[in-house]
């Protein structure tokens, strides 16, 4: 089972040991993906042993995943012009 939140801030432990309550008897597993990051506690009770295993996907690891995988991704060449570099060579008037 997973489950995924689109969020800004930080997830908490109690998000987590909410997630585990609801998959540990219909899972063996569990994948909690959000656009934003965990707290150490949240990470710490993700990892905590004889539970549910829950694998956490913050937002960099989620955007890894997807270049990794080449989904959504598209790699561009991008130029800029130097200004400076055409400084000696402007008219002054």
């Amino acid at each position: 089972m997973f489950r995924c939140k689109r969020y800004t801030r930080t997830v908490q432990v109690k998000e987590i040991r909410d997630f585990r309550g609801a998959i540990q008897v219909r899972s063996e597993r569990g994948i909690f993906l959000t656009t934003g990051t965990f707290t150490k506690g949240a990470r710490e009770e993700a990892a905590r042993e004889n539970t549910t295993a829950i694998e956490l996907v913050d937002i960099d690891r989620l955007l890894a995943l997807l270049i990794e995988e080449g989904l959504g991704i598209r790699e561009t060449r991008a130029l800029t012009i130097d200004r400076e570099f055409f400084t000696p060579y402007q008219k002054v008037g």
